[in-house]
């Protein structure tokens, strides 16, 4: 008998729970489509305020709305990043802001976004084996989200300065389609390994030039092992120009 009477008990309290997607209900974990793009619209806005140079390379992606009420559309929204000077990147809190039929603004909950940077990165055409010289084309530039990027991408910029130095070659092995890093492409090497190498040995009161053999190559400024044959010494220059080095340590 006791257990029939809980039955209308049970229902009593069920009905009492608010209705699922009430608008009074807080939005967790998938926000409405039509709330979803209202605050990345708002984002948007206030970063293109706050960072008009970079404007065009951000993109804004709702992850999660806290505590936020589906607002009406007739209410305007704002977003407010914090007052931190760098760009937003990746996931960041923000605080979402409605205002009222008297014009003010108030906090109505938080958002987690996911501010995306885009820039332009250079990618292989082709494979390329480490040295190869790059042909015509051997590379382009892709838009590309870099947020998430390990390493510093090899922008267009960057690369079109090291290509005003002359010819570029392959610093590795490098994947077709597979974005490049700064370090992954370099000039002609100044000293070539196994070519002649003028080396200079610096004192106050004199100056030793020696004639040996570059071990390894290198640009201008790196140190690299030189074998001069007349000494049967091996030691360590830095290259100064075409051909040139200086006496660094004997090995």
């Amino acid at each position: 008998m006791a257990r029939c009477a809980s039955i209308p008990l049970l229902v009593l309290l069920l009905s009492a729970l608010p209705a699922a997607g009430s608008p009074a209900a807080s939005v967790i974990g998938t926000p409405p489509p039509d709330l979803s793009a209202r605050v990345e619209a708002a984002a948007a806005e206030a970063l293109t305020a706050r960072f008009p140079a970079m404007a065009q390379r951000l993109a804004v992606e709702v992850t999660r709305l806290h505590q936020l009420p589906d607002i009406p559309s007739d209410r305007a929204l704002r977003v407010q990043f914090s007052s931190s000077t760098t760009v937003p990147r990746g996931r960041v809190q923000a605080t979402v802001e409605s205002r009222a039929s008297d014009a003010a603004w108030a906090a109505a909950g938080r958002a987690l976004l996911y501010v995306a940077h885009y820039d332009s990165v250079m990618v292989p055409t082709e494979t390329l084996r480490a040295d190869d010289a790059l042909a015509a084309g051997a590379v382009a530039p892709v838009w590309m989200d870099v947020t998430r990027f390990s390493g510093t991408p090899l922008r267009l910029a960057t690369y079109r300065t090291l290509q005003a130095t002359g010819p570029v070659y392959a610093a590795r092995h490098l994947r077709e389609g597979r974005a490049l890093r700064t370090g992954d492409l370099r000039p002609a090497y100044t000293v070539l390994r196994g070519q002649a190498v003028t080396m200079t040995y610096h004192r106050p009161l004199f100056t030793l030039t020696l004639r040996g053999t570059a071990r390894e190559a290198g640009h201008t400024g790196d140190v690299i092992r030189v074998y001069v044959a007349d000494t049967k010494a091996t030691y360590r220059a830095r290259i100064t120009g075409a051909a040139v080095a200086r006496w660094v340590e004997t090995l």
